[in-house]
């Protein structure tokens, strides 16, 4: 499973933490802080977290919670929370982070004492940037004296909760056309609820929606002889037996490029499964779906040769390849 990281490393602010007389006082000159790295959007493929974005951190020692629910900011120069928290010598701490800290409407989140999360009425239906990549990440007994005695980062390990779909459509058809294909849509459970304390099959109460990529006014255009990949779908992990993807193709034949009039297009609409080999979309395994558009314009027939092949994939990470032929759908 690709994993993230954020580090908590020494920042440079002045509020102290407050301490007991029982125990020793923070060390002010090591602040706690949090430094993470940025590539990417709503689907983070990469090993970074996105500029501005937000996660929430709890954590702490001895039922102390010094981060609790708090909200930190990925920024281009580090990241940033309200306040300043300092390490306590001979304590250990365990730290819990969730990415984003906003989550679907109707969602709510819960991390308990012991770091178990739960997430109830998770909607998954949003795509594209809209799409929530949701993760977690823990990091157990740290030790707050190596901490101010080296200044080592502390490392939160982020791990995808969800599966990643994609289409990709190449377009080997004859003539030079150019494709448009609109209305990528399959039918799944889209709206869940999520408790790490039951892995391996955290995902339950899961319920029926679908999911609809490129709408007939925005259709994702694939020029001839070139592969165009989708937005993601960012799914609950679940059985996909039975699963089935439909889409538009529609090709045009321009002859006056001056007015952009046409005297043939042709439309059609194709179906073909999404059933793994195992039957399931695993968490934080990345699915990409391949369509090869050939044949002849003139031929209406000519698209039934459409196949799809999937390659499965550990969000980033090739794993196993399987395929299989598509077939066109009922008008």
């Amino acid at each position: 499973m690709k994993k993230l990281y954020a580090r908590i490393v020494p920042l440079v602010f002045v509020l102290g933490a407050c301490s007991s007389s029982d125990e020793p006082a923070a060390d002010p000159s090591v602040p706690v802080g949090f430094s993470v790295q940025t590539e990417t959007r709503a689907a983070v493929t990469g090993t970074t977290l996105p500029d501005g974005s937000l996660f929430k951190v709890w954590g702490g020692y001895n039922g102390n919670n010094v981060f609790d629910d708090r909200e930190v900011t990925k920024t281009a120069s580090g990241c940033t929370y309200t306040g300043t928290e300092y390490w306590v010598p001979g304590k250990t701490y365990n730290f819990h982070a969730v990415y984003p800290a906003e989550l679907p409407a109707g969602a709510t989140l819960t991390v308990a004492g012991d770091g178990t999360v739960s997430v109830s009425n998770f909607d998954c239906s949003a795509t594209g940037d809209a799409a929530v990549d949701l993760m977690t990440a823990s990091a157990p007994d740290i030790k707050a004296d190596e901490i101010i005695a080296n200044q080592n980062p502390v490392e939160l390990t982020f791990s995808h909760l969800l599966s990643h779909i994609s289409f990709v459509f190449d377009n080997q058809l004859t003539g030079g056309y150019a494709a448009e294909v609109t209305d990528i849509s399959f039918s799944i459970r889209v709206k869940g609820n999520y408790n790490s304390s039951t892995e391996p099959s955290p995902w339950t109460n899961l319920n029926p929606g679908a999911i609809t990529l490129y709408p007939a006014a925005a259709p994702l255009t694939v020029a001839n002889k070139l592969s165009v990949t989708s937005a993601p779908a960012l799914v609950i992990p679940q059985s996909n037996t039975g699963v089935n993807v439909t889409f538009t193709v529609t090709i045009r034949e321009i002859i006056d490029e001056d007015t952009g009039s046409t005297t043939m297009t042709v439309v059609k609409r194709f179906t073909s499964p999404l059933a793994t080999t195992d039957g399931e979309w695993k968490m934080g395994q990345r699915y990409e779906y391949k369509a090869t558009l050939t044949g002849e314009l003139m031929e209406m027939d000519g698209l039934t040769q459409i196949t799809l092949d999937v390659k499965i994939t550990d969000w980033s990470v090739e794993d196993a390849n399987v395929s299989w032929g598509g077939e066109t759908a009922a008008p």
